[in-house]
């Protein structure tokens, strides 16, 4: 754990949808290995095991891993990594495709990380939930409304005013482009809520675990660079702890993507 400014330690806890392809030829589509669906525990021995990989490599890098499925789209699948501190999930995308795989060479099995890398399916997100803790005490936790403190509001304000500059940096990585438009699941909603999971923050306070009480942000991509990413989260968040900021009433408009431009 390391503390971010003020005294707070700040986790995160990443949920990264990516796809497995059967390589990757320039001049075709590519390749899903499987024909799965959401939560599909049909048995597909290269599929599972390709993933089991996956985990077990992250593993063997000291980064824990929550929980694992197969997503919606064919290939598309997620692995949810375990709640800690920012700069230790910044190692997270480094072994996409584990012990040699993923070369892009014929025959090679691929991992993307790219958002939205097939047209007629669904993209790929990074639902990542964050906390604030201070003297080992969760300082989300408080008397406002939904079981609130006044510094979970006013960072979840920060992450809503500050929504543009961060997802200039979330949607793609380094570089945003049009391909950091996900699609359905990835966060194109509400401008800020507290009850709508589509809302671009909105908390999470379970009944009886109030120590996992946190916010969930559905905006981040899994092609972002995790270590620029989780730092304008946590410096927008706060920023509205710092500057008092209050949260606003929760919206129903829509933020579509851009069009993308037309290539030169």
């Amino acid at each position: 754990m390391r503390p971010a400014p003020r005294g707070y330690t700040f986790f995160v806890a990443p949920e990264i949808e990516y796809f497995y392809f059967e390589g990757l030829e320039t001049a075709t589509a590519p390749v899903p290995i499987d024909r799965g669906s959401y939560f599909d525990l049909t048995a597909r021995r290269h599929r599972e095991q390709l993933r089991r990989r996956t985990v077990l490599t992250l593993e063997e890098m000291g980064i824990g891993v929550e929980h694992a499925q197969h997503e919606d789209a064919p290939g598309q699948h997620e692995i949810d990594l375990r709640y800690t501190d920012g700069p230790h999930h910044g190692r997270h995308r480094d072994v996409g495709a584990p012990r040699g795989k993923g070369t892009g060479a014929p025959g090679r099995r691929l991992a993307s990380f790219m958002p939205k890398p097939l047209a007629n399916v669904q993209g790929s997100g990074m639902h990542t939930h964050l906390s604030l803790w201070r003297d080992e005490q969760n300082a989300f936790i408080g008397d406002g409304p939904y079981g609130l403190s006044d510094v979970a509001a006013k960072f979840i304000a920060g992450l809503v005013r500050h929504a543009p500059e961060i997802t200039a940096v979330t949607t793609s990585g380094s570089t945003p482009t049009s391909d950091s438009c996900p699609g359905r699941g990835a966060g194109r909603g509400q401008v800020g809520a507290l009850r709508r999971r589509r809302a671009r923050a909105h908390p999470s306070v379970k009944p009886g675990r109030v120590d996992s009480t946190r916010v969930e942000i559905p905006f981040a991509g899994p092609a972002a660079n995790p270590y620029l990413a989780f730092a304008v989260i946590l410096a927008a968040g706060l920023r509205g702890v710092r500057g008092g900021y209050e949260l606003p009433a929760e919206g129903e408009r829509t933020a579509p993507c851009p069009s993308p431009s037309p290539r030169p």
